[in-house]
């Protein structure tokens, strides 16, 4: 059963359940064989003061347009997770909804994972549902366990992000692990069935700890008293890339064809018109994959500046 460590001094009903505080809100039978339910809440928020006084009114971007600069001040939450998880029907399977918060972009609170989980044994546990795209290592260590305030520019510009899916975990022989998932896409959160396409997302990721446990993040906070070695790598593929023979299939990745480059019209003053460079070498657009990619270069463009990052 899940989330039984230290459960024991908790308070007790007279039903048989122990319900109190145990790194989280918890509710727990008493017993594991009394029943799989249980139901644990826990909540980290990320909470600080962001101050600039800007020394110019104004800026230009690449593209000539001009931009103002804005002093500011104020309270922010960058990131704020809430989770409920535990486990029900049957010993083995266990679920987790995580809700993420932020009061620094568009989407100021969404559903970062949902998933069923079974375990049939350390060497393999079946997930289904949303989550992490694995990729690099960094990416799937939690945001609020990694030594600073974020993960690396590497890992934020990098990484895929959330998908829909199937996949499987486990460790063998003590010191190998492996995390491996089919998935809608590298990044398809928050997209309707319609925008996807028939192609599917393999990636996976593998590492060795010969010495012992590695820990859970490249500093050492858990105080190694002996050397730890962690080898890995990772690899993904998105199926609508490896799959060009047709490009026009609503996927957001690809939805353009690209043919001998054309100068786009001007207006009368000779100046290009805005977005008259989108159509620059352009054969056609397909409208539905159109809306996709905007929707996820939207998306990515945000998860760069917030990262909500998994429990």
């Amino acid at each position: 059963m899940l989330f039984r460590s230290g459960v024991g001094s908790l308070p007790r009903w007279s039903q048989g359940w122990d319900v109190g505080y145990d790194r989280g809100f918890l509710i727990a039978p008493t017993s594991d064989e009394q029943s799989p339910f249980s139901l644990k809440i826990t909540n980290q928020t990320m909470f600080r003061y962001a101050g600039f006084l800007r020394e110019v009114e104004t800026w230009t971007d690449k593209a000539g347009d001009v931009h103002s600069v804005n002093n500011f001040s104020n309270f922010q939450i960058p990131r704020g997770r809430l989770s409920f998880a535990g486990g029900a029907l049957v010993p083995d399977l266990s679920y987790q909804v995580i809700i993420d918060y932020n009061t620094v972009t568009s989407t100021p609170i969404g559903f970062r994972a949902y998933l069923l989980s079974y375990e049939f044994s350390d060497a393999l546990t079946v997930h289904v549902g949303q989550n992490k795209v694995p990729g690099t290592r960094e990416w799937l260590t939690s945001a609020f366990q990694v030594q600073g305030p974020d993960r690396s520019l590497a890992t934020t510009f990098f990484r895929p992000s959330l998908s829909q899916g199937i996949w499987i975990t486990g460790r063998v022989a003590d010191d190998f692990h492996y995390h491996a998932m089919l998935s809608n896409g590298f990044n398809t959160s928050n997209l309707p069935a319609r925008d996807l396409n028939v192609y599917p997302c393999w990636s996976g990721s593998i590492w060795w700890e010969p010495w012992g446990d590695f820990g859970k993040d490249m500093s050492d906070l858990q105080w190694h008293e002996q050397p730890a070695l962690r080898v890995g790598t990772s690899r993904g593929v998105d199926g609508c890339r490896a799959k060009a023979a047709d490009p026009f299939d609503g996927s957001e990745l690809q939805v353009v064809v690209p043919r001998e480059r054309r100068e786009p019209r001007r207006d009368v003053d000779g100046e290009h018109p805005r977005g008259a460079a989108v159509a620059r070498g352009v054969d056609r657009v397909d409208g539905g994959g159109e809306r996709a990619a905007g929707r996820s270069r939207d998306a990515r463009a945000e998860q760069r500046v917030h990262d909500p990052a998994q429990a």
